[in-house]
């Protein structure tokens, strides 16, 4: 890739690389993987749900990204074990799937999913731009092509690695949901539910990390039938 590449260019890079991801995914997961092939002549393709993780890693691992490094870059100064970071990667890029609305968590199910070709195609272009830094190509690129919460998630997770030597005492998760409380708090965690799309039980997770942590304060109203969270000042 050239240091001029704009958005169309790095879109068709994309496409060229999904054959060597594809490849890759399927040797390294040959059982749990259920697309192993995608036309992308066609608008939509379905996936498994361990697919979305596993097609990102593999096609970070593809681009060239140390996933064990972004791995512990996603998340904040308490370690944990090498394979859990180095899945984190797929995990974090299967959320903007679901930020986007094509991917939805059912516990205990095995559901497939339809995603537009043309998305795992920008997704591509996303983690290319993130493994060679171009973050001004990212950002024309998700231009009116995703929604809100999707664009400040991928951000998230591109400065991440673009801020390799950084140490953070927040996960990528808590800093998403931190965002939303800047903006407008206090929020239940219906309000957040319906502003990022991600599931509840992940985000209550989040939350009480971060209550933990104490960043955020959790408000139960006179009654107790409704809790929510706001900074703490």
């Amino acid at each position: 890739m050239k240091d001029n590449d704009t958005p169309d260019e790095l879109l068709a890079a994309s496409l060229t690389i999904w054959k060597d991801a594809l490849e890759k995914a399927s040797a390294d997961n040959p059982v749990r993987l259920f697309t192993r092939t995608i036309d992308f002549s066609k608008p939509e393709v379905e996936l498994g749900p361990d697919d979305f993780s596993m097609l990102m890693r593999a096609y970070a691992e593809t681009v060239g990204i140390d996933v064990l490094s972004y791995g512990r870059m996603l998340g904040d100064r308490y370690e944990i074990r090498n394979e859990i970071l180095k899945s984190r990667v797929g995990a974090a890029f299967r959320t903007v799937f679901e930020a986007e609305g094509y991917y939805v968590e059912i516990p205990s199910a095995f559901t497939l999913h339809k995603v537009p070709t043309r998305f795992l195609i920008l997704m591509g272009a996303v983690l290319l731009g993130i493994a060679t830094g171009k973050a001004t190509q990212l950002n024309v690129l998700l231009g009116g092509a995703v929604g809100g919460a999707t664009n400040l998630l991928i951000n998230i997770l591109a400065t991440r690695y673009m801020q390799s030597s950084k140490r953070h005492d927040l996960t990528w998760t808590e800093e998403f949901v931190i965002k939303f409380l800047k903006i407008s708090e206090p929020l239940s965690l219906s309000d957040l539910h319906k502003l990022t799309n991600l599931n509840k039980p992940f985000l209550k997770r989040t939350l009480n990390r971060l209550v933990d942590k104490r960043l955020v304060v959790k408000q139960s109203n006179s009654g107790g039938r409704k809790t929510a969270y706001s900074l703490k000042e």
